[in-house]
């Protein structure tokens, strides 16, 4: 582990691969926690951002001779001896927990230039960066709005599957009515395929992701659009 990017702010970081290659940036990136990484990624060149990004999906299992490159740039960088670094393979995964730290104005232009670039990488990372689970965290108003855009059978076998605190803010979102009527409906609904309910829970996210284009409603990571 790189112990020593822990004690360095996001500007000594972003300063320190600023002039690296794209991959080496996108190495470091790697080992940082997906909120620092975010951060230092604003602070990278915006013409190299979604050529980072991609890397860090992409990259699977760092070399040896990446990791020895990083050792060798922390040296120049820190007055601190070498330390041993576990192996670390990028993803999908990984580019998307970077991706969910940047403001909405980045996240759309790198995603942009991804879909140019990749696009089924681009779609992999967007899957990756809200799944149907992370719409707990909407605020009641997005979340009855994006609610109201479903279709019925569609909703029912998204909530069939559910975790309870989600379905409960779900049925707060709806009127006491339609709360009723879909838990009612639900009561009597037989065993679904498990493939079919997250089918179901993704036809909500692909609307979720319409409707903040739109800007109907507000997902995470669009702080940006605030003061």
């Amino acid at each position: 582990e790189l112990h020593q990017l822990k004690w360095m702010t996001v500007e000594e970081i972003a300063e320190m691969i600023a002039d690296e290659h794209p991959q080496m940036m996108a190495v470091v990136l790697s080992f940082l926690d997906p909120e620092v990484a975010g951060a230092v990624l604003q602070r990278l060149d915006t013409a190299l951002q979604d050529d980072v990004v991609f890397r860090v999906a992409t990259m699977g299992v760092i070399s040896v001779d990446a990791v020895a490159d990083i050792k060798a740039l922390l040296s120049r960088q820190v007055q601190k001896p070498g330390v041993a670094m576990a192996s670390r393979a990028g993803s999908a995964s990984d580019a998307a927990a970077i991706m969910n730290n940047v403001g909405k104005s980045a996240e759309q232009r790198i995603i942009k230039a991804l879909i140019r670039r990749d696009k089924e990488m681009a779609r992999a990372i967007e899957e990756e960066m809200l799944v149907f689970a992370d719409l707990i965290g909407l605020e009641e108003k997005s979340l009855g709005t994006l609610l109201r855009s479903i279709e019925n059978p569609v909703l029912l076998l998204a909530i069939k599957g559910a975790e309870p605190e989600l379905a409960q803010k779900m049925f707060k979102c709806m009127s006491k009515r339609a709360a009723q009527s879909i838990q009612d409906e639900l009561a009597e609904m037989a065993p679904v395929s498990k493939d079919d309910v997250v089918l179901a829970q993704k036809q909500i996210v692909a609307m979720a992701r319409l409707l903040a284009e739109e800007g109907t409603i507000i997902l995470g990571g669009q702080s940006d659009d605030f003061v």
